[in-house]
């Protein structure tokens, strides 16, 4: 049977009420709407932000617009850097170092918690400083950091990895559905979450189980092309972004060579 393995799933959004992220973003909100201090922050902000300098049209504008906002800074600052605001910002900043230490935990929980096994990390899309529909995105490097201090971690190339079906090698597609507007206006709109192979040869197709969650692909694949990359020291072509007729012969004659136990071996610890 086609099978991947199930992955865990870590929401930004249970990251958020763990550490305590969204009482204090309630408790800053009620702050602006009791104070007089508070509702004057808000009439600044709604100015400033009406008043933005990427809508400046000449020099001039921005200059008077730049001289707007200068001059609320005194304001802005007494508000967020009081000494209330600066202990909760740092009470905040001590439970999510807590709660990103009980994530990777459970994380480490997840996939047995042994001390030979071995963690393999995308080296893209971190998602530093960036927000996605408005949602927040804990993004960083600290979840290597973390599981570095328990286990081995190796950070490996993801090309590929979260476009490719794992048992033919051949692109991944997202399916499509029908969606129906308010106006009965009949479209088509992908499914992110989800995966497809479509090539009619592949082991998926003759199951009938071609549709994978991508999540759980994607995941699999960066595990699988890290594992290539340390034992046979050479990259999966389908995931080489530099992929030549040379390596993929090359990868072969290794990946037929280390089965047949013909090649050395790494050397793991007992």
């Amino acid at each position: 049977m086609a099978y991947i393995p199930k992955t865990m799933k870590i929401y930004s959004k249970d990251i958020q009420y763990q550490s305590g992220g969204k009482s204090a973003q309630v408790n800053l909100i009620k702050k602006k709407k009791r104070g007089e201090q508070g509702q004057r922050i808000v009439e600044i902000e709604k100015g400033l932000y009406e008043s933005s300098l990427w809508t400046a049209t000449s020099i001039d504008d921005l200059t008077n617009k730049y001289s707007n906002h200068d001059g609320y800074k005194e304001n802005l600052r007494d508000f967020y850097y009081s000494k209330s605001m600066v202990k909760q910002r740092r009470r905040s900043e001590l439970s999510l170092q807590r709660t990103k230490d009980c994530v990777c935990s459970e994380e480490r929980k997840f996939i047995g918690n042994k001390s030979k096994s071995i963690m393999f990390i995308g080296d893209r899309g971190y998602g530093v400083g960036s927000n996605i529909k408005g949602h927040i995105k804990y993004g960083g490097k600290w979840k290597p950091a973390i599981h570095s201090r328990y286990t081995s971690v190796c950070i490996t190339n993801e090309h590929h990895t979260s476009q490719t079906c794992l048992f033919c090698y051949g692109k991944l597609d997202h399916p499509l559905k029908t969606v129906v507007s308010k106006n009965g206006k009949v479209s088509l709109r992908s499914i992110k979450g989800t995966f497809v192979c479509n090539n009619k040869k592949c082991l998926l197709q003759k199951l009938s189980a071609a549709h994978k969650a991508r999540d759980a692909v994607s995941a699999l694949a960066i595990g699988l092309s890290g594992a290539a990359s340390l034992i046979l020291d050479i990259a999966f072509p389908s995931f080489d972004p530099n992929t030549s007729q040379s390596k993929t012969e090359r990868f072969k004659n290794t990946a037929v060579a280390f089965l047949k136990r013909n090649a050395s071996r790494p050397a793991f610890p007992k």
